[in-house]
């Protein structure tokens, strides 16, 4: 379960990565980016944030209420 978990969070950080590269590059060459590109860029991130959110409070939970 854990290495599934670490799999998707590394395909999604490598989609972000890439949208952000994306993004980036057309401010450099003076074209306006696309808004999709920005709506998809910060769906990832709050995306990225609810995933590690939950992680902790999964964590906190099994802490505090151990399975025996």
């Amino acid at each position: 379960m854990l290495s599934k978990l670490v799999s998707k969070m590394n395909q999604q950080q490598t989609l972000l990565n890439t949208t952000t590269r994306a993004f980036r590059a057309s401010a450099v060459a003076n074209k306006k980016p696309s808004i999709g590109d920005a709506v998809t860029i910060l769906q990832q991130k709050v995306s990225n944030i609810n995933q590690v959110v939950s992680i902790i409070l999964m964590d906190a939970v099994f802490v505090t209420h151990p399975i025996s």
